[in-house]
């Protein structure tokens, strides 16, 4: 049973959370589920993802939702990790957490209707952005977590400050504060393959700044695919700190200036060159999606093209050569979907030379005015 807490007669707020009795139930499912190997489960608190951590240890894919007064405790449990040197399932209280049952009004305003309890509305206020760590916090090893972990999806409404901080709109402004949580995942789970939370790439390029240097230096994560995106606003040595920590991706997504910091706007050709270094960082990439130039993109081609098996991009084509380059380096190319946008004089002349497009490949041609 979900718990909503809304006033009588009127619209539900998005504040949900499971009733007593099914979290006693789930956790009761948990302690017989020590073969799980996926689960999707949406408003976990800190209590039920400790009970996965420590009844769930064979998970492979794990996708969440957190509820409103979930905490960095519960992600922590996941990684294998905790903020007490000796975890024995007590929930230590998060400046930035909401406990609903304590924060949603006093006891003599809950009552029942229809299988629901209600309440008032939260009274507790929060300082938006919170503010960021500037150095990992400790953590200790617990002996239980998801350590087999391949896929991790988080999903729905959470704050990550970083993100928050660098938001041109007030779109992460509701839902628990989680950071250390997201950096222990990246860093203690050994066999994790795809992360997704909304803004991994900043996540990621955030270690740069609260690990250690030593520890810094000898991290790497097993990504094997990534997004980009344009909201994650990324500078230069944010980029770097990707490359270098995940050197074995094989699906990159979002590759555009567009990701870039508003600082670097109107300076094209530096654009152009931090992105180009950027996707040569890579050697493993076979799935590419991207909004570069066709150029820079070849730049890239000429160095691992070989081993490209599925690559999506949009551009303006301004040189047959540009395709001729591609065709030449791309020879294992099983799909390519192009918006290819083409002068007059380009149009005729691809329709004159067909062998360079495949009969397999998808292509979507635009013609511009010469």
């Amino acid at each position: 049973m979900l718990v909503s807490c809304r006033h009588r007669f009127q619209k539900p707020s998005a504040a949900f959370f499971w009733s007593k009795q099914s979290e006693a139930i789930i956790m009761c499912t948990f302690r017989q589920s020590s073969n799980l190997s996926r689960l999707v489960l949406p408003l976990c608190n800190d209590m039920l993802l400790k009970a996965i951590a420590v009844y769930c240890r064979n998970l492979r894919e794990l996708e969440i939702q957190l509820s409103l007064d979930a905490t960095e405790e519960g992600l922590l449990a996941l990684a294998g990790r905790s903020g007490q040197e000796r975890d024995q399932g007590f929930h230590k209280h998060w400046d930035n957490s909401l406990y609903i049952h304590k924060d949603f009004g006093s006891a003599k305003e809950w009552y029942i209707k229809d299988s629901l309890l209600f309440t008032p509305p939260c009274s507790s206020k929060r300082t938006l952005p919170p503010r960021q760590c500037d150095t990992l916090p400790p953590t200790y090893p617990t002996g239980f977590g998801c350590l087999k972990l391949v896929r991790f999806r988080l999903s729905g409404d959470f704050i990550f400050p970083p993100m928050a901080a660098r938001a041109k709109f007030n779109k992460y402004d509701s839902g628990p504060v989680i950071e250390t949580g997201l950096y222990a995942l990246l860093i203690y789970l050994k066999h994790i393959t795809k992360f997704t939370c909304g803004f991994t790439p900043l996540v990621i390029a955030r270690l740069r700044s609260v690990l250690p240097p030593d520890i810094y230096e000898n991290l790497q994560i097993p990504l094997q695919q990534l997004s980009l995106g344009w909201e994650e606003s990324l500078e230069v040595e944010e980029l770097k700190a990707i490359a270098k920590l995940c050197p074995d991706l094989a699906e990159l997504k979002g590759l555009s200036v567009g990701i870039l910091d508003d600082q670097y706007r109107g300076e094209r050709h530096l654009q152009d060159t931090v992105m180009c270094n950027f996707l040569k960082s890579f050697h493993k990439i076979s799935r590419l999606s991207s909004n570069l130039k066709l150029t820079c993109l070849n730049s890239f081609l000429c160095y691992s093209g070989s081993l490209l098996t599925q690559l999506t991009c949009s551009t303006l084509v301004l040189s047959t050569k540009d395709l001729l380059v591609m065709r030449k380096y791309c020879v294992n190319l099983e799909k390519l979907e192009e918006g290819f946008q083409l002068t007059t004089l380009l149009t005729e002349r691809l329709v004159t030379t067909t062998p360079i497009i495949p009969q397999n490949f998808r292509i979507f041609l635009h013609s511009v005015s010469s």
